[in-house]
């Protein structure tokens, strides 16, 4: 949970601290996951997050469910969990006798590394995501979204869902790495896997990655094109108000 928050949460942020050091910026683009949009169901237009907006809540299934989410809070305890569970096992392990050594090491290593994982699917699935991942990408849309406001930094942000091979730039199937979808369609086309269950009404949600930076590059002058229009409609409405 916590390097889950540093890198999607906090990274995002670290961006926006350089940005506002930039005289001549035109826009950030942050690329963030379709996904952000959690366990949300049937047609869901894409928006912005304000500060606090919770899927749990706003899905009204849980009377108990949080009614927002406290991201500065989430940041504190993911942050510190792992001290907190460090003594929590040492405590744990000095009742019971337990070596110590490297043994000792690698058993807490291992604790607490398996204890995180658990706290950040816990948080997630309490405020209506499916999994650590999405939930810290909405979290740092949230906070990115906050700082461009209050320091007026232009902002748009990419939400693709899972980003596969070229459809035809640089060339077709071009992809670089094997993760996500990667290897169960490589072992298809060899023939090593012959067939797997799965729902024929399902979506396989990927898009190519030609798809998405194209998609980037077009926001890229649309909303830098949209903000210089607000700023000189400003100008003329100065002018015509002086």
């Amino acid at each position: 949970y916590d390097v889950a928050m540093n890198v999607n949460a906090l990274g995002p942020q670290r961006v926006l601290d350089v940005a506002k050091g930039c005289a001549q910026l035109e826009l950030v683009l942050h690329v963030s996951t379709a996904f952000v949009n959690g366990l949300r169901e049937g047609a869901t237009p894409e928006r912005a997050f304000a500060m606090g907006d919770c899927i749990a809540a706003e899905m009204g299934r849980d009377p108990g469910a949080p009614r927002a989410v406290d991201v500065r809070g989430e940041l504190a305890m993911a942050m510190g969990a792992e001290e907190r569970l460090r003594r929590e096992h040492a405590g744990q392990s000095a009742g019971g006798g337990g070596g110590g050594g490297g043994a000792g090491a690698s058993e807490a290593d291992a604790y607490v590394t398996t204890a995180l994982q658990a706290l950040g699917t816990e948080r997630a699935s309490m405020h209506g995501w499916q999994d650590t991942y999405v939930f810290t990408k909405a979290m740092g849309e949230m906070l990115l979204g906050e700082g461009a406001r209050a320091h007026g930094v232009p902002l748009a942000i990419c939400r693709p869902s899972i980003v596969e091979s070229a459809l035809r730039e640089p060339h077709p199937g071009w992809v670089e790495g094997i993760r996500m979808c990667d290897p169960i369609i490589i072992a298809y086309g060899k023939g090593q896997l012959r067939g797997f269950l799965g729902d024929r009404n399902g979506v396989l949600d990927v898009v190519p990655v030609d798809h998405v930076v194209n998609a980037m590059l077009a926001a890229m002058p649309a909303h830098a094109r949209a903000r210089e229009g607000r700023r000189r409609r400003g100008e003329r409405r100065e002018g015509v108000g002086g």
